[in-house]
């Protein structure tokens, strides 16, 4: 066993594998130091990002994380001068988009943005896992946005945090409409037949893909769903489904369902709703929407006394740069990103790569 420290000959003619895949395909990919002691290797991954980005720097689907998941170390003190260091020797070579993990597992993106990295093309890691993380952490990320840094989801699952444990789809779909309300790419962990809840292929599966529903487990299922739909444009006037975002409906589909509020960024149709209920992660405001009209959405407040009308625009709160992402490679582990891959025609390079929702495929080394 062992990783890139201890076989690097082995493990980079693996990345070199799929990389150049993704780059004969078109679709986004992301070169990772999965490292949680990174700072206590930096003559290595030095070395590492040197080769990496002078070897595919000129390719602009070809992202870079330097450190995926620090876990205690000082933002101040550790992290921001390590990720600083490998942005020097980076940039020698390409302007291509750079990810910066963050302390605590990924998750102190609030931390981060009060005292960036200095540099240019450059985000900030976000990870979660739907059972174990909730509206704290997505607060964290709107203090982060709203101090103007960018976020990528790097990595991010539908069960516990251990990579295994209860499934949380209600608080994974609150999680991705707030991904696409603020433009956050995202790569789901976890493309591999192992036997844990988060792994997206049942154990046995083929390593060659062209995957049966039978194949999935109920969490392949649901990723696979939601890369189906992401680029889906809601139509203000059709009633929504269960699952779906009703906040521009403001109706729903099934008989007897109401379309409830659950933060600024999610609304689902329920046949009820109690805001802190046993098998909500984190509480909904239970706020009704009823209608909307250009751009404003009618929401009844529930109150103790009676019902309050309030009218919210749909203006984001923010606005953030962030790379769109279909596919993502996390070193030694292959992710799935979603959003669709922009198509590059590369007359002097002698290749045209298109991809898009429907066509993206799950790559193995």
């Amino acid at each position: 066993m062992g990783g890139h420290l201890e076989n690097p000959e082995k493990e980079a003619a693996k990345l070199h594998s799929v990389v150049r895949s993704c780059i004969k395909m078109g679709i986004y990919v992301i070169i990772d130091w999965h490292d949680h002691n990174a700072n206590e290797h930096k003559e290595e991954a030095k070395a590492f990002f040197i080769e990496m980005a002078r070897t595919y720097g000129k390719h602009p689907n070809v992202l870079f994380e330097t450190f995926n998941e620090p876990v205690q170390q000082s933002w101040w003190g550790v992290v921001k001068p390590y990720h600083e260091e490998m942005v020097q020797v980076i940039r020698q070579h390409t302007d291509n988009l750079i990810i910066c993990g963050t302390p605590k597992w990924s998750q102190d993106v609030d931390i981060a943005s009060t005292d960036q990295v200095q540099g240019k093309n450059i985000a900030y890691t976000i990870h979660f896992y739907a059972s174990s993380h909730g509206e704290e952490l997505r607060s964290k990320c709107r203090t982060a946005l709203n101090n103007g840094a960018a976020l990528f989801a790097t990595e991010w699952g539908t069960c516990e945090a251990s990579g295994n444990g209860r499934l949380h789809l209600a608080e994974a779909r609150a999680w991705l409409a707030f991904f696409k309300e603020h433009h956050i790419s995202d790569a789901n962990w976890a493309i591999s037949d192992k036997d844990e809840s988060c792994s997206a292929l049942q154990p046995k599966a083929s390593p060659k893909g062209g995957w049966q529903q039978s194949q999935l487990t109920e969490s392949g299922r649901f990723v696979r769903d939601s890369l189906h739909t992401h680029h889906q444009n809601q139509k203000v006037s059709a009633c929504s489904a269960p699952h779906e975002d009703c906040r521009l409906s403001g109706c729903c589909t099934t008989p007897g369902h109401t379309c409830y509020q659950k933060n600024a960024e999610f609304a689902a149709c329920r046949a009820s709703c109690i805001p802190n209920h046993p098998t909500h992660l984190t509480p909904w405001t239970c706020n009704t929407i009823v209608s909307h009209r250009s751009g404003v959405i009618v929401m009844y407040n529930q109150t103790k006394t009676g019902v309050m009308l309030e009218r919210n625009s749909l203006v984001p709160t923010s606005t953030v740069w962030a790379v769109g992402a279909a596919m993502a490679f996390m070193v030694p582990l292959l992710l799935l990103v979603r959003q669709g891959a922009k198509v590059w025609r590369r007359k002097d390079e002698g290749w045209t790569a298109v991809a898009n929702s429907e066509e993206q495929m799950l790559l193995t080394a």
